[in-house]
């Protein structure tokens, strides 16, 4: 009987060693995972961004709160707004797990030299906040792996932010070409193979001179699409001379309500695109052939519903259809 006592007896000192061992403040702090801190600013410090992959590399620069891609020393493109806030929030409260130091390891996780994504962000004055190797996406697709330059940690943050640096210059250009409201124009003036004025008068248009009223739901339509027009592309190799913009193929002005005007300038035809743009800007943007002349080029007659109205798809927003 006593031997059966000092056997459980010693079972039990055993097991409560385990369990001490175990709820141990010292153990649990091993096994607890090491929490590293990445990014400690505001995003609103950063006013530079530069990113490198293994064969591109983008620079993004604040001047005067507006966000632009630098193509070279003396060219800045427009970045589209809601691009550069969801890259600037990426920067936000950045920490993670740490889950490897070993840098054979790096390669694996895809923050070595080879496969990795460089990030680095300036303050105004020029001072490092951040450089990063971003990595591979982690165990699932809220997560990224990513390495501070010069250190071994491999960190596992709750976040994929290598989506939020696109290595596409068509990403971050704002290819605006214009931006007004249908119902602000009050006056159009057309001279794109056919010359004509719209105007409108009580809600209505009507050609200038002429009281015959127009074919409403085109003009409208018409109005709005020219007023939200999106390039293919900005291109930074031309000049507006070469481009055709002195001696334009096409001029549409629009005239607004609070006195401002658009002239949309359409210059000359090169590979299949038009190089277009709007007297409010400085930039040769470009759009298909196609789609300026049958959707933006117009007779007379278009609007007063004499002309049948083609229909519109754009070569890049065409649908495949499987038989």
């Amino acid at each position: 009987m006593r031997y059966n006592v000092k056997i459980f007896g010693g079972i039990f000192f055993a097991l409560l060693l385990i369990f001490i061992f175990i709820e141990s403040p010292w153990t649990k702090k091993i096994r607890t995972p090491k929490k590293l801190k990445i990014t400690d600013f505001k995003i609103s410090e950063i006013s530079k961004i530069e990113m490198k992959s293994k064969d591109k590399e983008f620079i993004l620069v604040k001047k005067d709160n507006k966000w632009f891609l630098q193509v070279r020393d003396t060219i800045f493109l427009p970045t589209d707004s809601s691009r550069m806030d969801r890259t600037l929030k990426a920067f936000e409260n950045l920490e993670g797990e740490v889950v490897g130091t070993n840098p054979k390891d790096f390669s694996l996780y895809q923050v070595d030299e080879e496969n990795g994504l460089f990030i680095k962000a300036y303050n105004e004055k020029g001072k490092k906040l951040v450089d990063l190797i971003v990595g591979k996406m982690g165990p699932d697709f809220s997560s990224n792996y990513l390495r501070i330059n010069g250190r071994n940690e491999i960190v596992l943050i709750e976040k994929y932010i290598r989506g939020d640096f696109p290595m596409y210059k068509g990403t971050w250009i704002d290819k605006r070409i214009t931006n007004f409201k249908g119902e602000d124009v009050t006056k159009v003036i057309y001279n794109f193979g056919d010359n004509f004025v719209i105007l409108k008068k009580d809600g209505k248009y009507y050609f200038e001179n002429d009281t015959t009223k127009l074919d409403s739901i085109r003009t409208v339509g018409y109005i709005r699409m020219i007023g939200n027009l999106y390039a293919m592309d900005i291109i930074d190799t031309i000049s507006p001379k070469d481009a055709g913009f002195f001696e334009p193929q096409g001029v549409i002005e629009i005239h607004l309500k609070d006195g401002s005007y658009n002239s949309i300038i359409f210059g000359n035809l090169g590979n299949e695109v038009y190089y277009v743009t709007n007297k409010n800007k400085k930039y040769v943007y470009t759009l298909t052939k196609s789609y300026v002349e049958t959707a933006i080029k117009k007779k007379r007659d278009y609007f007063l519903g004499k002309e049948e109205a083609p229909s519109i798809i754009e070569p890049w927003k065409k649908k495949k259809f499987k038989k």
